[in-house]
């Protein structure tokens, strides 16, 4: 088997004659999006004012952001371990998930460390998230810096966590969720415009008068003056031989189809960023069986989310413990576990369960601290082997 050439250089690169693109270390983002609709990041940033983008977003962004932390030792030290959880406690991970996964629905989120000196160690002080629009990607997928120089400043790895959303060599800007909502949200505003204009003038009864004939432009004039207070206070004076009544428009199922244009653009919006609908809005028809579908796919996407700002954590712990300690290995860095409260109890539950029929027994203290039991809340009792 030929080997020659294994270790040379990359062979399939952006092409050459594409290099004047390239002259200022610029990589233009591919979102079709954003380059068809004229607009930038600022766009989407716009987005989030609809209301049901801002309920789509909370609630995917809540799946993950529910869940607890804990440092795990690993092959590490208990010092270590109890460094990185005083660190993550001071950036305040509970404010930083939201953060890590708005690269969920930018595509791509900085988060800038801050860093500071702390009892003779390099710690960080704060986290964070930067605009996006401060930054590009060069020919190298390099994250950089727009600064006031052209081609912008690389961004240090050691200041910075690059989180990235289905990123790819040729995207490296990432896949962002609110570009698949802009055009529903841009025609879900423009059905509210005409909704409303059709509203104002079909929705509510109007006044009719009848006028005799013999009435000049002067009296019609006069009368239509009246109607029109009428509008306004709920009472008027008019002549005793004219009248005056009420028309209600019948145009409701002209109405029905702005409810469901706008109800549509609802869907596809849940659908862009939670891959369902039942979770975010009622449907007329469904079934118990379709809802626990849904809320499974939505439980799907908060353990991508979760994987996500573990790799990005876990970077973190990477970087405080290179800088503070070079000359340990990476290996026994302690690690970082997102959990449901619930499912480590159960977890916990099965283990105790297969010692116990093993012959373990536990004290009280063990229950109260992994179960968190009150003392008073349950009793000792020896139980046989079949448990």
């Amino acid at each position: 088997m030929k080997q020659q050439g294994l270790t040379g250089k990359e062979i399939a690169v952006r092409r050459t004659e594409d290099a004047w693109k390239y002259m200022l270390h610029r990589l233009p983002d591919p979102d079709n999006t954003l380059h068809n609709s004229g607009t930038g990041l600022e766009a989407l940033r716009q987005l989030t004012f609809d209301p049901h983008v801002y309920a789509a977003m909370q609630q995917r962004v809540a799946g993950t952001t529910f869940l607890k932390w804990k440092v795990n030792k690993q092959q590490g030290t208990d010092e270590a371990a109890q460094l990185i959880s005083d660190v993550l406690q001071n950036v305040d991970v509970e404010k930083l998930i939201p953060q890590i996964l708005d690269a969920v629905f930018f595509g791509f989120s900085a988060l800038e460390i801050i860093w500071q000196e702390q009892g003779g160690l390099l710690l960080p002080a704060r986290i964070e998230e930067k605009p996006q629009e401060w930054f590009f990607f060069d020919e190298q997928n390099k994250l950089r810096y727009r600064s006031d120089k052209p081609e912008g400043i690389v961004v240090p790895g050691n200041k910075f966590l690059l989180v990235q959303h289905g990123a790819t060599y040729a995207n490296p800007y990432g896949e962002k969720a609110l570009s698949r909502c802009y055009w529903a949200v841009q025609f879900k505003q423009n059905g509210y415009r005409f909704w409303v204009t059709f509203v104002e003038r079909y929705g509510m009864p109007f006044l009719a008068a009848r006028q005799p004939r013999s009435y000049t432009t002067e009296e019609a004039e006069q009368l239509l003056t009246a109607l029109e207070k009428m509008m306004e206070d709920t009472f008027g004076v008019i002549p005793d031989d004219s009248s005056v009544e009420f028309v209600q428009s019948s145009q409701s199922s002209t109405s029905e189809v702005y409810s469901k244009f706008l109800n549509f653009c609802n869907s596809e919006i849940s659908k862009a960023l939670v891959s369902q609908t039942l979770t975010t809005e009622v449907q007329e028809k469904g079934s118990y069986a379709a809802a626990k579908t849904h809320h499974s796919v939505l439980r799907h996407l908060t353990m991508g989310d979760k994987r996500l700002v573990e790799k990005t954590l876990t970077e973190l712990i990477d970087l405080v413990m290179s800088v503070n300690f070079s000359n340990t290995g990476k290996k026994y860095y302690p690690g970082i576990e997102l959990y449901a409260e619930d499912d480590t109890n159960k977890s916990l539950a099965d283990r105790d369960r297969i010692l116990r029929r093993q012959g373990v027994l536990f004290t009280r203290e063990y229950y109260m601290r992994k179960y968190n039991l009150q003392e008073d809340e349950f009793v000792m009792k020896i139980m046989n082997s079949e448990l």
